[in-house]
């Protein structure tokens, strides 16, 4: 992975859907830093009072969160009760009211404009991006000599966040590009038409859509709307939405193509492009 590249992969809510890129890691061994020893300073001092940090902030943490989500799980479930006679069937319902419904059939479209992207029967569109990116890890050892040093190494692969490399000890050869044009995002249909079971139906707004509580699902688009063969399917189970890829034909003149130079490169359902590295950054690196 020479080039850092930013993707975006969308998942879709009826359900909704997902692309994802398929790479191997990076990985690329740094330097070894020796450091200036005291007599006596072998940070042990310094390692007890991290580890006493860390102990009390798990310590106090997992409780805390434990609380606050059973409290929240409490106050819902009490929100509910109080509420739960003025439910009335969405046929019944007039405006203001809270009104249940349940279909199987449902009339929505969603769209991604930036990347050309429409899809029907889903309530919600989501854009996950991702970006190539080194990660730096180091570890302190000494060697045959009792001498004290930290061993740097770097791993670059496909990450939901980027990572500042200036910190980096060796931040030159290891430069993660801060560009962000089309970050995630989730994109809800205007309006849903559900067909009732007394074959009668609904429009739901944008607003009630937005709060849906419904699984996410990976989407693909391929040759035929059909998988690619996978010798290890029988290991998971596939839940993915596959389309056809002729309903990409707008993508290569949206926003995302042409002013991103994004291209769609399938693995899973993946827009990817490419980093071009300017002449300042090429110099730093060059003699840094």
């Amino acid at each position: 992975l020479k080039q850092c590249a930013l993707s975006s992969r969308t998942r879709a809510r009826r359900s909704g859907f997902v692309w994802a890129m398929r790479t191997v890691p990076a990985f690329r061994q740094g330097r070894r830093v020796y450091h200036d020893e005291r007599p006596g300073g072998d940070n042990k001092c310094i390692n007890y009072i991290l580890f006493a940090v860390v102990l009390a902030i798990v310590g106090i943490g997992i409780p805390y969160f434990a609380v606050t989500n059973e409290l929240a799980y409490r106050s819902m479930a009490e929100s509910f009760e109080e509420v739960r006679g003025d439910i009335v069937d969405i046929k019944d319902a007039r405006d203001g009211d809270m009104a249940h419904l349940q279909s199987a059939e449902i009339a929505a479209s969603v769209a991604d404009d930036a990347f050309g992207v429409s899809l029907g029967s889903a309530l919600q569109l989501r854009r996950n991006t991702e970006y190539c990116q080194w990660e730096q890890f180091s570890e302190t050892k000494r060697d045959e000599n009792n001498r004290t040093y930290t061993q740097y190494s770097y791993v670059k692969t496909w990450r939901s966040y980027r990572i500042h490399s200036l910190a980096f000890d060796q931040p030159a050869a290891h430069h993660n590009p801060l560009r962000d044009p089309l970050p995630s995002s989730v994109f809800t249909a205007e309006s849903a038409e559900v067909r009732l079971a007394d074959g009668s139906s609904a429009i739901v707004d944008q607003a009630i859509l937005a709060k849906t509580r419904a699984p996410w699902h990976r989407v693909d688009w391929t040759l035929g709307a059909v998988p690619r063969k996978n010798w290890f399917a029988w290991l998971w189970k596939d839940d993915s939405r596959y389309e056809f890829i002729s309903a990409l034909d707008g993508t290569q003149t949206s926003f995302a193509a042409l002013q991103h130079n994004f291209v769609y490169v399938g693995q899973g359902g993946y827009f990817f492009s490419p980093y071009l590295s300017s002449m300042s950054e090429a110099m730093f690196k060059h003699f840094f």
